[in-house]
């Protein structure tokens, strides 16, 4: 199964390095790196970042796409092939600019999607230090997943691309991109959650506090849990063509 790494960025300049190089050390078959307008320097680090990319046999691509984290991630999937087109056997991981994949990432992957009753995965939540507060907002977070809505797009969610094909494109609105795209998946197989840590920048919590960012997330997820689950592309063409014929 070849592996297309997405990373939505704006604005990530010093979180970006990092990123991709725990990206490129899992030798993905490709990278596409998608930019919403950064005007720090962000689309320079990733344009210079080919060469990093290129030693390691890793083709990374850079795009210009309208800003928003739901459209870039589509204008990335949505991409062609550096060398044409590689069917069905694929898997997409959608990796935010912010996240720092663990060690043996690909194989993780590739065992997990190697089942094919599991449609979605995704990573262990992290965030760095040792801070007592830190070790609550993962436990939660671990619940959430297990009991809400499954995980979030911060622990690098990855599915196939027929099944992304089917269910996606990622639905557009300002927050919460990931959540609709889980449950449209979940409802086509299981999810699994990988038992290795992605390592998350934790700005959200200094800047906000860490009450007030738990509090924040949890209500989004369950705003958004007692949500009906959108209609998928499979759903509309069933529809269609159970219509009488007029």
């Amino acid at each position: 199964m070849m592996i297309r790494v997405v990373v939505p960025t704006l604005n990530e300049l010093t979180c970006l390095g990092p990123c991709l190089e725990a990206i490129v050390a899992g030798r993905p078959d490709e990278v596409v790196v998608v930019d919403g307008g950064s005007t720090d320097g962000t689309d320079t680090v990733a344009r210079r970042y080919r060469v990093v990319a290129r030693k390691r046999y890793v083709n990374l691509e850079v795009l210009d796409a309208p800003r928003g984290r739901a459209s870039q991630m589509n204008a990335g999937a949505r991409h062609r092939w550096s060398d044409g087109d590689a069917g069905d056997d694929v898997i997409f991981v959608f990796c935010h600019a912010d996240t720092i994949l663990p060690e043996g990432w690909t194989e993780h992957v590739r065992a997990v999607m190697a089942d094919p009753k599991t449609t979605v995965g995704a990573f262990e939540f992290r965030l760095p230090g040792a801070s007592p507060a830190y070790r609550l907002v993962e436990q939660g977070v671990a619940l959430r997943g297990r009991f809400l809505n499954g995980p979030y797009g911060d622990q690098a969610l990855f599915c196939r691309k027929a099944d992304f094909d089917v269910v996606g494109p990622f639905p557009e609105p300002p927050v919460l991109e990931d959540i609709g795209l889980v449950r449209a998946l979940k409802s086509r197989g299981r999810c699994v959650i990988v038992d290795a840590p992605v390592l998350v920048n934790d700005r959200a919590w200094r800047e906000n506090g860490v009450f007030r960012q738990t509090w924040r997330n949890w209500s989004r997820a369950l705003a958004e849990a007692r949500r009906r689950p959108r209609t998928t592309s499979a759903d509309t063409k069933a529809a269609d063509t159970a219509l009488p014929d007029r």
